[in-house]
C-alpha cells in the first residue's frame, strides 16, 4: 500500500531545503510553509495543510520592499515543490481545485454539474 503525500510529509525532518525552497512546520501544528527568496530580496511564502494527496492552501504572500502583499496564486517554484513532495491537487481557500500536472502547469478541476 502506497503512502499519501501527507503521510510522507509527516516523516520528513524539518526544516528542509530543496530546489531553493525551504519548508517547515508553521503555526502550532496547523500546517506547513514553503518559503523562498525572490530575485529582488523579497520573501515568498505559501502556507498549506496536507490532506492525503491534496495541498489545501491557507495563505500565499510576498514580503518585500512595500511590505506584506497577499497573492492569489503561489509562485511556480512553490507549485513545483508541492509536486516534488508528491501532491497531486492544490485546493485554494475559495474551494477551487487544480490538478498538479507534469511540468509545466496546473489544470483546474471543474465539478460535474450534470
Amino acid at each position: 500500500m502506497s503512502r499519501t503525500a501527507s503521510e510522507r510529509l509527516n516523516e520528513l525532518d524539518y526544516p528542509l531545503r530543496f530546489r531553493g525552497v525551504g519548508s517547515g512546520a508553521v503555526v502550532v501544528d496547523f500546517g506547513y510553509g514553503l518559503g523562498s527568496q525572490g530575485p529582488l530580496g523579497g520573501h515568498h511564502v505559501t502556507v498549506f495543510v496536507a490532506v492525503g494527496e491534496e495541498a489545501r492552501l491557507a495563505a500565499v504572500y510576498k514580503d518585500g520592499w512595500f511590505g506584506l502583499c497577499h497573492q492569489s496564486v503561489p509562485i511556480e517554484k512553490h507549485v513545483q515543490a508541492l509536486r516534488d513532495l508528491g501532491f497531486t491537487t492544490i485546493v485554494f481557500p475559495s474551494g477551487t481545485r487544480y490538478e498538479l500536472r507534469s511540468w509545466p502547469g496546473i489544470r483546474r478541476v471543474r465539478d460535474d454539474l450534470g
